[in-house]
């Protein structure tokens, strides 16, 4: 593993693409197990050979990189967007992303009215009876497949979904539609709406959720949806060109 990683660092830290037997002065290693190492890489797509017989990062490596940079730069690349969601609804927004098999919250912007429910971020949200749990389990297959059969169905109100049965409908909803609610299930009188945010592969990054207290009708639902996934479609985009 020590080797791969001293490859790797050596391939990406050149300003060009590199030969081999420039890689393997660096790794100060018999070029015959170089050569192997880096054939292995190049199955992976985490290191590219040239037409000039020259190395250089492969597009699996430079995919997981801008995930990195996607995750360490989306709590500033959504403050805008999140300011403007919470103006347009009157309601504290958050951002939560996914986190060892959980979502946490990362940021949050405050209204000057409103609910104010005051979540504390980096606590694990619950899957099933928040809007950004379930939207991370309809759009992470992966994620699901590996925590499925250990997320608690814990009923939190009278109204949280306490049945894998239900849970799999709302999934598929959700999943359909594009974007999450979930209606007095965490919280007593509060309708949560979120939407996903995409990194660069298409892939579930992270979620922007609002809250409404006792909505009146379903229009009024839906209109804050669209206008939070066209937000959360821009932010998506703007990480795409991170």
């Amino acid at each position: 593993m020590g080797r791969i990683a001293k490859l790797l660092e050596a391939v990406v830290l050149s300003d060009e693409p590199q030969r081999l037997v420039e890689i393997v002065s660096a790794l100060d290693a018999p070029s015959s197990s170089v050569h192997l190492l880096l054939q292995e890489l190049r199955k992976s797509g985490l290191v590219e050979m040239f037409s000039d017989k020259r190395y250089g990062p492969g597009p699996a490596l430079i995919s997981l990189a801008f995930q990195v940079v996607s995750r360490e730069h989306i709590v500033d690349l959504a403050q805008p967007y999140m300011e403007q969601l919470m103006r347009r609804a009157g309601e504290d927004v958050y951002l939560a992303r996914p986190d060892n098999g959980s979502m946490i919250y990362v940021n949050r912007v405050r209204s000057s009215g409103g609910l104010s429910l005051d979540i504390p971020l980096g606590s694990p949200r619950p899957l099933h009876a928040t809007s950004v749990g379930q939207l991370y389990l309809a759009f992470s297959p992966e994620a699901r497949a590996r925590i499925w059969d250990a997320v608690p169905l814990t009923p939190i109100t009278d109204r949280t979904l306490t049945s894998r049965e239900s849970l799999e409908v709302r999934l598929a909803e959700v999943a359909n539609r594009g974007w999450a609610w979930t209606d007095r299930e965490n919280h007593r009188g509060v309708v949560a709406i979120a939407a996903p945010v995409w990194n660069r592969d298409g892939k579930f990054l992270a979620a922007i959720s609002v809250s409404m207290s006792n909505p009146s009708s379903w229009s009024q639902i839906d209109e804050m949806a669209q206008f939070l996934t066209a937000a959360c479609d821009q932010l998506s985009a703007e990480l795409r060109g991170a």
